[in-house]
């Protein structure tokens, strides 16, 4: 008889409904992206729905969903600059917290208000500075740019 080998990565703990699995820390989260090329744009999610502990967020999909709407969200005329605004600010936050609509389609809204108000609250790794440095540096250059060209207007 062979030994058994032994499990290279942790396994998580036994979770046997959503409800455990929201207060053990895990949360249900979507990265929004925006791809823009002159009168198209196009809204997207960074692959599909990722189940992430608390602090352990998918940051390498988060930096790629960020660099992408930030350089090609904007030229999409006339919804890019609104949809890029709209994911960048999900994308500051960690992504979009999806946790709420899956309880709500399986638990039933009364189940998950409850729920998410005994869940433990979303603390993001401070490695989300990165992300939210990609997403100021073309802020900050459309803001010094309307603020050159608007006086002389």
């Amino acid at each position: 008889m062979l030994p058994e080998a032994e499990p290279t990565e942790p396994t998580p703990p036994e979770i046997h409904s959503l409800e455990e699995l929201v207060m053990a820390g895990y949360r249900f989260v979507t990265l929004p992206y925006v791809f823009s090329v002159l009168v198209l744009s196009i809204r997207k999610n960074m692959g599909n729905v990722y189940l992430v502990k608390i602090g352990d967020w998918p940051m390498r999909e988060l930096f790629r969903a960020a660099c992408v709407s930030a350089l090609f969200g904007w030229w999409g005329f006339p919804f890019g600059f609104a949809y890029t605004i709209l994911s960048l600010w999900h994308l500051w936050h960690g992504g979009r917290d999806m946790t709420w609509r899956v309880l709500e389609q399986s638990q039933g809204r009364k189940e998950a208000k409850r729920i998410m108000a005994a869940a433990p609250k979303v603390k993001l790794p401070a490695t989300i500075w990165w992300v939210r440095l990609v997403i100021l540096i073309p802020v900050a250059a459309l803001v010094i740019v309307y603020f050159r060209i608007a006086p002389d207007l």
